[in-house]
């Protein structure tokens, strides 16, 4: 289980009139470990001024939106937080009520570096902003001109909202600032520039100034050409010789002399270094089935079961496609007994009688070695994936254990096990 479910999210970016910052962002959480109710909020800073401490009242309610106790006067201390900077999202309060399954907060006061603040008024309503619509969808093909007349920042509709306005780009500005804190263009164009008959006649006339550009490309092009051309066909005759060298060096000495190199690594157990160079070598002969072996091996080196276990299942083919060799099943059973061997009956997950793979990155392993019936799973590092080993019997091959998401990509079954 994971240690953290969502119960519920703010709507994005609440704004009250005269407030120095957003309310960005807000999730309710509950701690599966300690039972805890959680609430995570993301400010913005709207102000030149630096933030040190921010207040706040984080109302509570219950599944059916009675309001449960919360907690008034929560303070974010040692703040150093500048113009557009996101700050708070890392601090995780505690709520008092198990029950809490949404809320509410507000900004009552927000003190600034320089020992001034600002409070909010007593009935303050903190709403979001108004979603602004993107540049293509308003003006189609008009929204490349916009932005060659603006900024290459900008993507949406500027809007008014409130005593605010909030650019192309997306940042907030204070309708008092003539200059977008962000990318630096003036309200006057931001707004001036969205004019469909403007921007037809001043992507006119950029295709007019482009095509005239095009035009003296295309001759001074031919000019070189021309004098090139006489060039070319006297050291065709030497390039053809020079090509022919380097073709051979770079496609059969060179990748020849690294893969023999790779191999020596691979053959003395620097499986590391192999793996680098084979990784090199891309599809040179048969570097790509030995650069999987290489990680196996590099995998059960440092202890990386898992890791090594996820190669072995992409490297066996699906059962009656092609032949499965004994080592790589011998591989795949030590893999297992290492990485589960708390699991196991005498630290061996015994027979492996098939292997099941999922497209949601899971993989699911029956054994003899656990007790019939019982199942455990392991997470698979840096990776959202599963190995699940499970305990049958030898008659249970053809039974499956819907635990796993997605659809089955491949199904290994050891005949020989």
């Amino acid at each position: 289980m994971e240690r953290y479910s969502s119960l519920f999210r703010l709507p994005e970016k609440l704004y009250t009139q005269g407030s120095p910052l957003l309310i960005a962002a807000g999730a309710l959480l509950k701690d599966n470990q300690t039972g805890n109710i959680l609430a995570q909020i993301k400010f913005c800073s709207l102000t030149n001024k630096e933030i040190k401490a921010v207040k706040v009242n984080i109302k509570a309610f219950d599944i059916s939106g009675a309001e449960v106790q919360g907690v008034d006067g929560y303070q974010y201390l040692d703040l150093s937080a500048a113009r557009n900077t996101e700050f708070g999202q890392k601090t995780a309060v505690t709520l008092p009520d198990s029950v809490t399954r949404s809320f509410s907060v507000a900004c009552t006061s927000v003190i600034f570096s320089d020992n001034s603040a600002w409070e909010a008024e007593e009935n303050a309503v903190w709403e979001p902003l108004p979603k602004q619509q993107n540049l293509e969808n308003l003006i189609g093909n008009l929204a490349q001109q916009y932005r060659r007349d603006t900024s290459i920042q900008s993507h949406f509709e500027p809007l008014e909202y409130s005593d605010l306005w909030i650019c192309s780009c997306g940042a907030v500005n204070r309708r008092r600032e003539s200059q977008c804190c962000s990318c630096g263009v003036s309200r006057s164009a931001i707004f001036f520039a969205l004019n469909a008959e403007s921007l037809t006649q001043n992507q006119s006339q950029f295709e007019a100034k482009e095509a005239e550009r095009r035009t003296i490309q295309e001759q001074e092009t031919k000019k070189r050409q021309a004098k090139t051309k006489k060039i070319a066909i006297i050291s065709s005759a030497a390039a053809v010789v020079v090509i022919v060298f380097v073709v051979l060096l770079t496609q059969v000495f060179i990748p020849m002399q690294k893969y023999n190199s790779a191999v020596s690594l691979m053959d003395t157990g620097k499986y590391e270094e192999a793996i680098a160079e084979f990784e090199e070598l891309g599809d040179y002969k048969d570097s790509k089935v030995n650069l999987l072996d290489c990680q196996i091996q590099y995998g059960i080196e440092q202890g990386d079961y898992l890791y090594s276990i996820t190669l072995l299942v992409d490297k066996l083919p699906n059962s009656n496609e092609e032949i499965i060799h004994q080592s790589d099943y011998n591989l795949l059973q030590k893999c297992v007994s290492k990485s589960f061997k708390d699991y196991l009956n005498n630290d061996d997950c015994g027979k492996i009688y098939k292997v099941e793979y999922y497209n949601s990155n899971t993989i699911l392993i029956y054994c003899s070695g656990m007790e019939k019936d019982s199942m455990t799973m392991q997470q698979i590092l840096n990776k959202s994936g599963k190995v699940w080993l499970i305990g049958i019997e030898a008659d249970e091959v053809d039974k499956s254990y819907l635990i796993a998401e997605g659809d089955m990509e491949k199904e290994i079954i050891f005949d020989f096990a």
